[in-house]
């Protein structure tokens, strides 16, 4: 198994740089691809430390491949922003944990 989360800002456009806790919020939708030997179907969720909780969706899989997405939501002031063109001194981005 593994996760792609694909992440969309969900406030109007930006003309200048978001600062954190004066920007909209965002939508992730984790992609998360899967491989199951035989068709079988469960409940996958997802969780992220920015999140108020799991989201969840119940599955059906077909033998071999394929992938679910999960929307979770990430409020304005539950993430520190970074920008890798501005950050001073090299200091490292704000990384966010995602657990499915």
């Amino acid at each position: 198994m593994s996760v792609s989360p694909l992440v969309f800002y969900q406030g109007p456009y930006p003309t200048v740089p978001l600062l954190d806790n004066e920007h909209g919020d965002f939508k992730v939708n984790v992609v998360v691809h899967l491989f199951s030997p035989v068709a079988t179907s469960g409940t996958v969720s997802v969780t992220g430390e920015w999140t108020d909780g799991a989201a969840s969706l119940p599955v059906s899989l077909p033998a071999g491949d394929s992938n679910v997405t999960v929307t979770v939501f990430a409020k304005n002031n539950a993430v520190k922003l970074w920008w890798p063109a501005m950050t001073p001194g090299g200091l490292l981005p704000n990384l966010y944990n995602l657990s499915e």
